[in-house]
């Protein structure tokens, strides 16, 4: 199972976040220094360059040409529909789609990297005869959601 701590202001959720309430709460003096401060990071998809991945289940550390970490892969696979490996993770504010000299150590071999941008709007959904289902269940007293695509 992966696991890659982030707050909601870096997976584009911070809109959902209500800090005006005067009751306190874990964390609302953590989230109130996030968001006048501003994220570091934000969640991406990539593009992995490599035969097809058929699963792949440890975060992977993206390095910028100077060999310097400057994002996580934390989840990646082979997309029959897409025709390459996809993967998500996060990446530092300063990396956006158009940075060249990404790449992962996969296999002991570096692959290159491609940073695209998350979500699909509903007309590439449409395009992609994707259909998207929300699940939610709750474990150990705590909501957890699921994206799924079929």
């Amino acid at each position: 199972m992966q696991t890659n701590p982030c707050n909601p202001f870096e997976i584009s959720l911070g809109k959902l976040v209500n800090l005006k309430p005067a009751d306190d709460f874990v964390g609302k003096a953590t989230l109130a220094k996030i968001k006048a401060e501003g994220v570091k990071r934000k969640r991406v998809g990539y593009v992995i360059e490599s035969t097809p991945i058929l699963s792949y289940e440890h975060a992977l550390d993206v390095r910028d040409a100077d060999g310097q970490i400057v994002g996580i892969l934390s989840e990646c696979i082979h997309s029959d529909r897409f025709g390459c490996n996809i993967g998500v993770g996060m990446v530092s504010m300063q990396i956006d789609c158009a940075t060249q000299g990404l790449n992962v150590l996969l296999d002991s071999q570096p692959r290159g990297v491609e940073v695209r941008s998350t979500g699909f709007s509903r007309e590439q959904v449409r395009l992609l005869g994707m259909r998207v289902f929300v699940r939610h269940k709750e474990e150990n007293g705590q909501q957890q959601s699921a994206v799924l695509f079929r």
